[in-house]
């Protein structure tokens, strides 16, 4: 796998959990409708403190095995897995996931403390980065470190433009984004990923 490879995926993956209905995405929406536009940026910054907490913690332990046949086939089986039941999951459940909230989420410490916070209480962010984070990291680090720095900084910047792009649209009351696109997107998206979950199965050896 190449640097590109691994930017590209990086990015997919990454946009593939930051679009999905959420803690965050609620939250940054209602710090939008508060009049604060530029809020997703800072929303992004402390969930990539939390995410960069993560990615150590899991580097510490995956240098200790990288190089190992059968570590790297149960975290592709592990990782394909969950990428293949995301995208079937985004895809039966797309015609539910909508941008439009119909509740706020009030968080008077700040919004960088806000993004750390609703980021390391969602319940499926540990699940995330133990199974197809893991897989991912391993696959980077094979290539070097500076593959597994190109693979995170997709992965951050799918998180820095989709939310960018919300806070745009919806201090502007949506413009082109409504409903039905934002559900295409992530029935695209979806495809993409089962697509890369089988990828990551043919490639096991």
């Amino acid at each position: 796998m190449n640097y590109i490879s691994l930017g590209i995926i990086g990015f997919i993956v990454g946009l593939s959990g930051a679009m999905l209905p959420g803690p965050m995405l609620v939250y940054t929406i209602s710090e939008v409708l508060r009049g604060k536009k530029t809020s997703a940026l800072f929303i992004v910054l402390g969930h990539i403190f939390i995410e960069s907490v993560m990615i150590v913690l899991l580097l510490a332990g995956l240098k200790q095995i990288v190089g190992s046949k059968t570590v790297h086939n149960v975290l592709s089986v592990l990782g394909a897995g969950v990428l293949i039941l995301m995208g079937l999951h985004i895809i039966f459940r797309a015609k539910q996931m909508k941008l439009s909230i119909d509740r706020k989420i009030n968080f008077s410490s700040g919004l960088i403390l806000g993004g750390i916070f609703f980021t390391a209480f969602n319940p499926t962010f540990p699940t995330w980065w133990v199974s197809v984070g893991a897989s991912l990291l391993f696959r980077a680090l094979s290539v070097g470190l500076l593959g597994v720095v190109i693979l995170v900084l997709g992965h951050w910047l799918a998180d820095l433009a989709w939310f960018s792009l919300v806070g745009f649209v919806v201090s502007r009351g949506k413009l082109w984004l409504d409903e039905g696109r934002y559900q295409l997107m992530l029935r695209i998206l979806a495809v993409i990923l089962i697509g890369l979950g089988f990828w990551f199965i043919f490639q096991i050896r």
